[in-house]
């Protein structure tokens, strides 16, 4: 009967790790997701409080624009005025949308 339950949790072990192997293959750890996956560090971006949230926008060129960003993290974003005085810390539930306003085609 030991050995039978023995048995059993090492399939199971064995199952969980070649699952867990699986599903990070196709994923790149380094790869970002979600609303902030378009920002870079050293980025310009427009904010705009819009009273309840913030819209960011972004061009696909490097244009001077009224914030760059600072730090990217999973579920915040620092931003840093064009005068370098102030920065803004913007969590990802204060954010309306991200937007990506391409001037090329």
């Amino acid at each position: 009967m030991m050995r039978k339950w023995a048995a059993v949790a090492s399939v199971a072990v064995l199952v969980l790790v070649v699952l867990n192997g699986v599903s990070k293959s196709g994923n790149d750890a380094k790869a970002k997701r979600g609303v902030f996956a378009t920002l870079r560090v050293g980025q310009p971006v427009n904010l705009k409080d819009i009273g309840t949230a913030y819209e960011i926008s972004t061009f696909d060129n490097d244009l001077p624009l009224s914030h760059t960003v600072i730090e990217v993290g999973d579920d915040y974003l620092v931003l840093q005025d064009i005068a370098k005085v102030s920065e803004t810390r913007i969590a990802i539930y204060s954010v309306k949308s991200v937007s990506n306003i391409r001037t090329k085609m």
